[in-house]
C-alpha cells in the first residue's frame, strides 16, 4: 500500500495480528541493521572490514551456521536482529511518516484486527519456563519490561516510562500472586506488541483515505471442550494464532493435514460454526472489499472518530474504541515521557555532528570574548569620563 513498486498491483490487504507500525516489524535504521550485519558475520567468523566484504563472505555459510550465528547474537536494539529494512527504494521512509503525510500510495480496503491473548507467542518464545509450565514471578515480570524499554531505545526520561509500564502492568491487590502476574504479562505483550500498533495503523489508514474493517477475535477453544479437556492451556486464553485456525478451517479438516500437536483435538461444532463464520467474511471481504455476510450489515468500517470493530466470538457483536486507555498509554502517553533517539549514525552524518559541536564551541567561546573585550572597554571609558570631569583645573594668573 505504501510502496511504488506496488502501487495497482491489488486491491485489498488484510493484516491479521500484525502491523507494519510495531516495533518488531521493521528497521527504520540502514546503520542498526549494518551493525547487526556485522555482529553476524563475527559469530560465524566473516571478520573482514569492508561491509561487501563481510557479505560475500556470509554467502559462503550454511544456512544451519547461519541460524545458529543468529540465535547466539546479542540484540541490543529493536526484538529481532533481522527484519525488513527502510532502505529508500522499495519504501521511501517509515511506514508512520507514510502514514501521516497521507502518502499511501494504494489506499485500498484494509482488514486488520487481533487476537486477545496475542501476548502469549511472547511468553511461549521464553522455552526455558516450559519447565514451570510457564509460571513467572513479578522480578521476571520487571526484568522483561526493563528490556522492552532498553531494545526500544528509550533515552530520555527511561526511568519514568519504565515506571508507568510497570505501574500499568502490576496485580496491585497481590503481588505474590504468579497467575496474576503471568496474565499480567500477556497483557502487557498483547498490547505493546499488537493492540497499541494495530489501532494505530487502523487509524492512519483510515485518516489516509482507505475503508478500514477492524476486528477482535474473542473466541476460546478451550470454552465448551469435550469432556473439559482442553487442547490449550487455560491461562493462554486466545491465542496469537487462533484466528488462523478459524480462517483455515481447522475445525473441519482431515486430520492428517492439521498440524501433528492438534491431531487429537476434539473440535465441536460450536468451533466448525464459528470457523465457517470466519471463513465466509474474509471470502466476503476477498471478493467484495465488504467483510459482511450477504444480507447482513453488522460491521460497520473504522472511522477515524467513531473506530467500530467487530468483536467475535460465538456470536458477532459490534463495539467501539477497543482498549481505549492502552491504546492511548501506548500511543500517546508514552511518547510524552521520552524522546525516541538513535544512537548509531552513519560516518558522513557523525562527522557533521562532530564539526557542529566544534563550531558552536567556538563560536559560544568567541561570543563570550567579544563580550567580556566590550564590557572591559566600556568599563575603562567610563572611568576615563569620570577621571576627565572630575580633573582640578589649573588656573594661572598673568
Amino acid at each position: 500500500m505504501l510502496s511504488y513498486g506496488s502501487e495497482g498491483l491489488f486491491h485489498s490487504v488484510a493484516a491479521m495480528s500484525g502491523s507494519e507500525l510495531s516495533y518488531h516489524q521493521v528497521i527504520t535504521n540502514t546503520m542498526l541493521a549494518y551493525n547487526n550485519t556485522v555482529k553476524l558475520g563475527r559469530q560465524v567468523g566473516c571478520t573482514q572490514q569492508v561491509g561487501a566484504d563481510i557479505w560475500d563472505c556470509l554467502l559462503t555459510r550454511s544456512p544451519n551456521d547461519l541460524i545458529e550465528g543468529v540465535q547466539n547474537m546479542l540484540v541490543e536494539f529493536n526484538r529481532y536482529a533481522f527484519l525488513p529494512v527502510i532502505d529508500g527504494n522499495f519504501l521511501r521512509e517509515s511506514p508512520e511518516v507514510l502514514l501521516k503525510r497521507k502518502e499511501v500510495l494504494s489506499p485500498v480496503p484494509y482488514l486488520t484486527g487481533v487476537n486477545r491473548n496475542d501476548g502469549t507467542e511472547v511468553l511461549l518464545s521464553e522455552r526455558d519456563l516450559a519447565r514451570v509450565n510457564f509460571i513467572i514471578d513479578r522480578p521476571f515480570l520487571e526484568y522483561k519490561i526493563m528490556d522492552f524499554v532498553l531494545k526500544k531505545n528509550f533515552t530520555t526520561n527511561r526511568e519514568a516510562a519504565l515506571q508507568a509500564i510497570k505501574h500499568l502492568y502490576t496485580f496491585w491487590p497481590d503481588l505474590q500472586n504468579n497467575d496474576k502476574t503471568r496474565q499480567e504479562f500477556i497483557h502487557f505483550a498483547t498490547d505493546a506488541y499488537y493492540v497499541a500498533p494495530v489501532s494505530k495503523s487502523a487509524q492512519l489508514h483510515s485518516e489516509s483515505g482507505s475503508i478500514v474493517y477492524m476486528y477482535v477475535n474473542n473466541y476460546n477453544f478451550s470454552t465448551g471442550a469435550p469432556n473439559g479437556e482442553r487442547f490449550f492451556p487455560a491461562w493462554m486464553g486466545v491465542c496469537h494464532d487462533c484466528d488462523l485456525y478459524l480462517l483455515f478451517g481447522f475445525p473441519w479438516m482431515p486430520k492428517e493435514f492439521l498440524p501433528q500437536n492438534l491431531r487429537s483435538v476434539l473440535w465441536t461444532d460450536t468451533d466448525k460454526n464459528v470457523s465457517d463464520t470466519f471463513m465466509s467474511m474474509w471470502k466476503q471481504f476477498a471478493r467484495r472489499n465488504n467483510p459482511n455476510l450477504l444480507r447482513e450489515n453488522i460491521w460497520i468500517n473504522y472511522g477515524p472518530r467513531d473506530r467500530y470493530y467487530l468483536n467475535i466470538n460465538v456470536t458477532r457483536t459490534l463495539h467501539q474504541d477497543y482498549e481505549w486507555e492502552h491504546v492511548g498509554f501506548w500511543n500517546i502517553y508514552i511518547g510524552t515521557l521520552y524522546d525516541l533517539y538513535t544512537t548509531t549514525f552513519s560516518p558522513t552524518e557523525a562527522s557533521l555532528r562532530k564539526e557542529l559541536v566544534g563550531f558552536k564551541a567556538t563560536t559560544g567561546i568567541f561570543i563570550i570574548l567579544c563580550a567580556a573585550t566590550l564590557t572591559c572597554a566600556g568599563t575603562l571609558l567610563y572611568l576615563h569620563s569620570i577621571y576627565k570631569r572630575n580633573r582640578p583645573v589649573s588656573v594661572h594668573y598673568s
